[in-house]
Order: C-alpha cells, then structure tokens, then sequence
C-alpha cells in the first residue's frame, strides 16, 4: 500500500514539474511546441516499451 502511495506521489510530483516548465512565464510555448514535445515523449515511451518487450522475449 505504501508502495503505491509513494508511486503517486512521484508521479503527481513529475506530472506538475514538467506541466510547470512547459507554461511557465520564462518560457511561453505555443501549443505547437506543446503537442511536439508531448509527441515526442510518446514516441520515446513506446520505443522504451517495444525495448522491454523484446528482451522479456528472448529471456
């Protein structure tokens, strides 16, 4: 239980770091930029997944 607990604390605690630096006031984005590095971090995140996929395959 305290495991999860801690899970969504530092998923909550990254979801808000990088939501602020992408609309902070220093940096002013236009939603553009905000879709580009939201696609970017999908395609990263699945290349991350396909990646594990395949060595739990071949384990």
């Amino acid at each position: 239980m305290l495991g999860r607990l801690f899970k969504l604390f530092v998923l909550s605690f990254l979801a808000y770091l990088v939501v602020s630096r992408l609309f902070s006031r220093g940096h002013r984005k236009t939603l553009r930029e905000v879709f580009e590095a939201v696609a970017i971090g999908l395609l990263v995140s699945s290349v991350v997944f396909v990646g594990f996929y395949l060595a739990g395959q071949r384990l």
